[in-house]
């Protein structure tokens, strides 16, 4: 193998492998593509696949364009519910941290409302216990553009194994209002646009394919 297949080689592995723990978690995934003003989405906190964990604190970002009348009228708003496939059930709930039109912060753990561990560690598996929380963001009558929703790296952190937690850098979504006409909250549309950030993996994938192909297509005659 040349130092050029092996280079293209390398790049498809990369692209091909799944991102390391903390790149991952928590998965943030929208009801909707696209909202109207004055509706509302869903937005699911899932963190799948994780062994021996114990404990956790989220944090998000909502980015957008304030409108005229922030000032007086909340653009958003947040609801949160834990009462679905919780990581940690028989322990206290999950808590809401901090709250406000451009950021929600929540956590949760295996004890209980005395602070007692409730239970042992547990696995998360996808669709059956990995729902961190659930929130219903409710938009202003005014509030118009994309609403970007990202993790706030600084703020949340996954207890698993060992004592020191892991830092999390979830990929965000972006929501989109929807055209005049088009899909509102519930409609599932096209699907949520990922943050910047996703685009890479998927950008080099695109290049491998297209390298390869170039360098493996027969020649004519």
């Amino acid at each position: 193998m040349n130092r050029t297949h092996a280079l293209l080689a390398a790049l498809a592995l990369a692209a091909a492998a799944p991102p390391a723990r903390a790149e991952v978690l928590p998965l943030l995934v929208p009801s909707a593509a696209t909202y109207t003003p004055g509706g509302s989405f869903t937005v699911d906190v899932r963190a799948p696949g994780l062994s021996s964990f114990t404990g956790f604190t989220v944090g998000l970002t909502f980015d957008y364009a304030p409108p005229a009348d922030a000032a007086t009228t909340p653009p958003l708003t947040v609801a949160f519910d834990s009462s679905t496939q919780y990581p940690f059930p028989g322990a206290a709930p999950a808590t809401v941290d901090a709250t406000g039109p451009t950021g929600f912060t929540f956590s949760g753990s295996t004890l209980d409302a005395n602070g007692v561990p409730a239970l042992f560690a547990v696995t998360t598996e996808a669709g059956v216990n990995d729902l961190l929380g659930r929130l219903t963001i409710t938009m202003s009558a005014s509030l118009t553009g994309p609403i970007t929703i990202a993790i706030d790296t600084a703020a949340s952190r996954f207890n698993v194994g060992g004592d020191d937690p892991d830092r999390a850098s979830g990929v965000g979504v972006v929501v989109e209002q929807a055209s005049p006409g088009g899909g509102g909250p519930g409609d599932p549309g096209t699907n949520p646009v990922p943050a910047p950030a996703a685009w890479l993996s998927m950008g080099i994938g695109g290049l491998v394919a297209g390298a390869y192909g170039r360098r493996t297509r027969p020649r004519a005659g």
